[in-house]
């Protein structure tokens, strides 16, 4: 993912948010909730007024102020036509500069181009420091649009070939899981679908896997099943069955598992399933207790006896 933010003089809020945003990339980075290189950020401006000149000395106590690391090397340069075709969003700090883009970037239909608070929800400016002397408004402003440019700029998608190394690790993660719960039954290692098997579920329509992919990375993915259920004594109803589903576990607790799970829940509505059905490890009560806050409830316990032993140990 490569973002560029825009100012109208690239003095002051955009290399503020350049800084700011690479500051919450590279801590992502260091998480290990964002592959290092997967999300790049310059900043420029709008106008020439102040071509080559370095971040505004303010601006620069601010940053300071907050730990966030800042390059007085880089001089202010104007966006071109060709940042168009280099950037995927282009994110601007007023209306003022989205007006002025257009004279430079007429058309948008890639739909690249956005305001900065827009990401936080808002319909208002970052007002420009320049003229009302408040770095830490600003500051305050750029670091919320930053942070939910982050957490919303998120897709989801139906997996594809060049998700198999992603999934792979994923699936070795629920391995792990399920091996410390269940010894007796997983294996410490081992693969659970070859990368022949992975594709030819990935390609039917009957098996889809969707991920969750954001800033280019996959943090979770959705293994489902459509399933027609017709018998003697069954209704004739149509099934979604989440074969497995999985969030990288440094990426947890960001609602990723939730997102899949809305999506899942859309699509098996649009397929005209009756229901959502899926399987739950006694030894894996987290994931129970996940599924139960989404509305999930108990269909049928399946129960077993391990018969090399009874219930003495004998």
């Amino acid at each position: 993912m490569r973002i560029l933010f825009l100012c109208h003089g690239n003095i002051c809020r955009s290399p503020m948010a350049e800084f700011i945003l690479r500051q919450l990339v590279r801590e992502r980075e260091q998480a290990g909730a964002l592959p290092v290189g997967a999300v790049t950020v310059a900043s420029a401006a709008v106008s020439r007024e102040e071509i080559g000149n370095p971040l505004y000395p303010p601006a620069q106590r601010c940053l300071a102020r907050h730990g966030v690391p800042f390059d007085l090397s880089r001089g202010a340069r104007q966006v071109t036509r060709a940042d168009y075709d280099r950037f995927d969003r282009i994110v601007c700090m007023d209306a003022s500069n989205l007006r002025l883009l257009r004279r430079i970037i007429p058309e948008d239909p890639a739909g690249k181009v956005s305001l900065m608070m827009s990401w936080a929800g808002e319909s208002r400016d970052v007002a420009d420091p320049w003229y009302t002397g408040d770095f830490e408004a600003a500051y305050r402003d750029i670091l919320s649009g930053c942070q939910a440019l982050l957490d919303k700029d998120f897709t989801i998608r139906k997996a594809t070939a060049g998700d198999l190394g992603a999934v792979n690790e994923l699936l070795q993660q629920v391995l792990g899981v399920h091996h410390a719960g269940r010894p007796d039954l997983f294996n410490a290692s081992g693969k659970k679908y070859t990368d022949a098997e992975l594709l030819a579920i990935f390609a039917d329509p009957q098996t889809p896997v969707f991920v969750y992919e954001r800033a280019g990375a996959v943090l979770g993915y959705a293994f489902c099943a459509l399933r027609d259920v017709s018998s003697g004594s069954l209704k004739a109803h149509r099934t979604l069955y989440i074969d497995d589903l999985c969030v990288l576990e440094s990426a947890r607790g960001q609602h990723i598992g939730a997102a899949l799970f809305d999506f899942v829940k859309a699509f098996a509505r649009q397929a005209g399933c009756y229901n959502i059905t899926l399987h739950v490890w006694a030894c894996n009560p987290g994931a129970r207790a996940f599924y139960e806050r989404l509305g999930l409830q108990p269909q049928y316990t399946s129960m077993e006896l391990i018969c090399s032993k009874d219930s003495s140990g004998r």
